[in-house]
């Protein structure tokens, strides 16, 4: 019933939304990138998906590739002025992350209406998670994409891959995109980092994130509670400048404490141990698979004090941190990129 309210509000609004941000578009000769889904909110770590993404394609494409970025608040006005003006030489592409699913009602309805639109170009789906409350919506939406005639699908772990396989769809396994960026700057550690979430994917309670934080200040070490979202709004073009600036607080961090994928893969990044926890879906345990030979990413799918006072007597021990050669993983995605715009030339 939730999400009924939700989306008959939504629908309500739809034109509203689509008055009150426009779309603007210019005209290219070459075949053009369109990106949808582009955040326009303050989550951190939407922005370095979205960085990750325009680094990947214009290393694969060329750095003169025209690419159109679509924000989420610009979706409904961007579909009406596009659906007339996209021709088959141009690649759709789904900005990756977390929002596949019926959680978020202003990308759902969007995403449905492109796939209905579109359904005859090409679309490519960037590393997703996919996570529906709704097996008749799962349904709906995976129904969908079997009638789009070019579309390709990349998820970021197995939970995901296994819903799209099960529902008759094929999808690439390759890990959140951000992971296909250089290491960030190392620095010495001077500070613990408690970055937990505060939203509706949240399932730690209050209570044990208080014990947590009682555990860590045990430690002699400042603590900093920094959230991978800032708690107010920026102008996009900074967005990159305030990425750069919390990504370099997990670089000087000693430990890292979250709940948050980008968390973790901020804390892998920068070489910074990190003990991870699980959220109210697969997301992090998930993605969590793919560190399972790096020795400073540890991951806990329930919290338990014992266990978690040893894994940072473990982390603080550590001598030689192991890293992961994530760059051939993501291959197979590069080569989709560059055989669809080849199409288009």
């Amino acid at each position: 019933m939730k999400f009924v309210k939700k989306a008959v509000k939504y629908c309500l609004i739809r034109k509203k939304i689509q008055k009150n941000n426009r779309f603007s578009v210019s005209n290219f000769n070459a075949p053009t990138i369109y990106l949808f889904f582009v955040s326009c909110g303050t989550n951190m770590g939407d922005h370095a998906i979205v960085k990750a993404e325009t680094n990947l394609i214009k290393q694969c494409l060329g750095q003169d590739v025209p690419l159109v970025e679509v924000k989420v608040s610009e979706t409904e006005d961007a579909i009406e002025k596009l659906k007339n003006r996209i021709n088959s030489e141009d690649i759709i592409v789904f900005s990756g992350g977390g929002y596949l699913g019926d959680e978020y009602i202003e990308v759902y309805l969007p995403m449905m209406r492109i796939l209905k639109i579109f359904k005859n170009n090409k679309i490519l789906v960037l590393p997703q998670t996919i996570y529906f409350k709704d097996k008749k919506r799962e349904n709906k939406f995976t129904k969908l994409c079997k009638q789009c005639k070019e579309l390709v699908i990349f998820v970021r772990e197995q939970e995901s891959k296994k819903i799209f396989n099960e529902n008759g769809l094929d999808a690439f396994l390759v890990p959140d995109i951000v992971l296909s960026e250089k290491t960030l700057t190392q620095e010495v550690g001077q500070h613990i980092l408690l970055c937990m979430r505060n939203d509706v994917e949240r399932s730690l309670t209050s209570y044990i994130v208080s014990e947590i934080t009682q555990i860590i200040n045990e430690r002699n070490k400042k603590v900093v509670v920094r959230d991978t979202v800032y708690d107010s709004i920026f102008e996009m073009k900074d967005r990159f400048e305030k990425l750069e600036q919390i990504q370099m607080e997990f670089s000087k961090a000693s430990l890292v404490v979250t709940d948050r994928i980008h968390g973790m893969i901020f804390s892998y990044l920068s070489q910074t141990p990190c003990i991870a926890f699980s959220n109210y879906n697969h997301k992090v345990r998930s993605e969590y698979e793919w560190f399972t030979e790096c020795n400073y990413i540890k991951y806990m799918d329930e919290y338990d004090e014992k266990t978690f006072r040893k894994m940072i007597d473990e982390l603080d021990e550590l001598k030689e941190y192991k890293t992961i050669n994530f760059e051939e993983h993501f291959n197979i995605l590069k080569g989709k990129l560059k055989e669809y715009y080849a199409k288009g030339l």
